[in-house]
């Protein structure tokens, strides 16, 4: 994840300095592996973090908060189809206060399409890992107990 994100910001540096139709095919396509393995680790790390918090309750331990930042963008990106998107490309949610309700809890009111920096415009990629340790180490914890019982 970390390669395609130095790969696409090496390419448009690339293209502000000079631009070239072919080396802007290839910068798009690294933009959309970029943009997908955002999307999957954003939807991974949120289905994992449910988990978890499953697993806690299953074996009586006490029950994670969700973290609702991951939750807000996880389901602002399944309902993107909704959203407006304006030209600097964030989604935003539009007028109707019934439709895109975790879009207007993010900080902002809106969802950056747009690669680099925090996924999304929201959550950092280090914090992310963070989480990711913290579930992992956890649950492995529980399995290690129960095992030994």
């Amino acid at each position: 994840m970390r390669e395609v994100g130095r790969e696409s910001a090496r390419l448009n540096r690339q293209l502000d300095r000079e631009w070239d139709r072919d080396l802007g095919e290839v910068a798009s396509r690294v933009w959309r592996q970029r943009w997908t393995e955002d999307h999957t680790l954003v939807w991974s790390i949120h289905q994992l973090d449910r988990w978890a918090r499953r697993l806690a309750k299953e074996r009586g331990k006490p029950i994670p908060d969700e973290d609702p930042l991951l939750r807000n963008v996880r389901n602002a990106l399944e309902h993107l189809d909704e959203a407006l998107f304006d030209e600097e490309h964030s989604a935003e949610p539009g007028d109707d206060p019934k439709t895109n309700r975790s879009l207007r809890n993010l900080p902002g009111g809106r969802l950056d399409i747009a690669t680099g920096g925090k996924l999304f415009g929201n959550l950092e990629l280090g914090e992310l890992e963070g989480s990711l340790v913290v579930i992992s180490t956890e649950s492995s914890r529980s399995s290690t107990n129960r095992r030994k019982r």
